[in-house]
């Protein structure tokens, strides 16, 4: 029995057909297009997503670790190294190239995938940037293969590392490290060598370093006042988290030439709560 449903469908169908074969090619550009452009951002965002849960695992494993000792009962003092026997290890590299990301990649007609050059967020190409943040060297067009951006971003660190062993040469635990030297490595030697972070480490200040990575709001030279953030509310895209909003001031490292980044907001939350975790150590 042919249902007055089945005739729908059949006439939904037949219609449809008639409109795909009525196509022009240019038309058929037009749609395989929108398509594809649909298909990429399903793409990123999955990618996206993806990239976020890593990065949240990374950082709670490192807290679970620092917890799980504090409820056994396991703390050990002996935990606190001197900085200067201390260096990156592979799970802090990887929380570090996953705040920075790879940058942008292409095919070879080798088949190869290499990274290539990208502008800086913030500075556009006055800063061209490659790999995992790798600024040092770099020239637009450039390309690199994975192998060396690992070996670049193991040479970074080890820069950053430097700078914490000669200008907060204390003892820290080897996480506390590793989110130290993201921190650095972000902000640059000169400048975590001459904040008050390195300060309050020195100082023995470990709970008042980790805020000052990103509890501290920005002076407003002109006023004397903390900056105020007059935007639109910045939101973490992956979470729908509100990250900064309007009329909240706007911390100490998380902006780039003036503008407060989500990257960075997060990055900074991440890197200060790891390094918190084993403040009690110190005491």
């Amino acid at each position: 029995m042919i249902t007055d449903k089945t005739v729908s469908t059949a006439s939904y169908a037949g219609g449809g057909f008639s409109i795909l074969s009525a196509l022009t090619l240019t038309e058929w550009g037009i749609v395989v297009g929108i398509v594809t452009a649909i298909l990429t951002f399903a793409l990123n965002a999955w990618w996206g997503f993806q990239r976020n849960k890593r990065e949240q695992e990374i950082h709670e494993a490192a807290l679970r670790g620092a917890i799980d000792r504090r409820q056994r009962g396991s703390i050990n003092r002996n935990l606190l190294s001197a900085v200067a026997a201390l260096s990156i290890t592979a799970g802090g590299a990887a929380f570090v190239m996953l705040q920075e990301g790879t940058g942008p990649t292409e095919r070879t007609t080798s088949g190869e995938t290499v990274a290539k050059a990208y502008a800086d967020p913030a500075h556009g190409w006055k800063v061209p940037t490659i790999c995992a943040g790798r600024t040092k060297g770099v020239f637009r067009g450039q390309t690199a293969t994975l192998e060396e951006c690992d070996a670049w971003l193991i040479e970074d660190l080890t820069y950053a590392g430097s700078a914490i062993k000669r200008c907060t040469p204390v003892k820290m635990t080897q996480w506390q490290y590793n989110y130290l030297a993201s921190f650095v490595h972000n902000v640059g030697g000169g400048a975590y060598c001459s904040s008050q972070v390195a300060r309050n480490i020195n100082a023995g200040r470990c709970e008042s370093a980790a805020k000052e990575m990103h509890a501290v709001p920005q002076i407003d030279r002109a006023t004397g006042k903390p900056r105020i953030w007059r935007g639109k509310p910045i939101i973490y895209r992956q979470t729908g988290e509100v990250l900064l909003a309007t009329g909240a001031p706007i911390m100490k490292w998380t902006t780039a030439a003036g503008i407060p980044l989500p990257g960075l907001i997060k990055r900074r939350n991440s890197e200060a709560a790891g390094f918190a975790a084993d403040c009690d150590l110190w005491n």
